[in-house]
């Protein structure tokens, strides 16, 4: 069990346990045990989250350059992290699709479907409010 005060001033104790609960949830923070405890005790950002919950954020510098394609006929837009490369596809629902690399147990693209019909319908919200 490791322990650590937050930000907050509240002690947290992560267990074996909850580690393997959140990693499960959150896959690619599984090899980032250590960066999420500095960022409980030593965040760059609180922000209250639902429920009043306070979330603990670190804006983490990422040497791995977006790439982006959009499909203008299928209304599809692609972001890669790095070089698009193999890996699974997760539908995420209401026309996302993260693209997981599961040997490295992290995120390395996102599909969204539909972009331009999103766009339109979202302007026309902010328009009619």
């Amino acid at each position: 069990m490791r322990t650590i005060r937050a930000a907050s001033g509240a002690t947290v104790r992560l267990t074996e346990e909850r580690w393997r609960h959140v990693s499960s949830r959150h896959p690619e923070v599984m090899s980032m045990e250590g960066q999420v405890l500095e960022t409980l005790g030593n965040p760059d950002v609180v922000q209250e989250g639902d429920g009043g919950v306070l979330l603990a954020l670190r804006i983490l510098e990422n040497p791995a350059a977006l790439t982006w394609e959009y499909d203008a006929e299928a209304d599809v837009l692609y972001i890669a992290v790095g070089a698009p490369r193999p890996a699974l596809s997760v539908d995420l629902g209401e026309g996302m699709v993260a693209r997981y690399d599961a040997e490295r147990k992290e995120v390395v693209g996102l599909t969204v479907i539909g972009l331009r019909a999103r766009l339109v319908e979202g302007l026309a919200l902010r328009e009619s409010a």
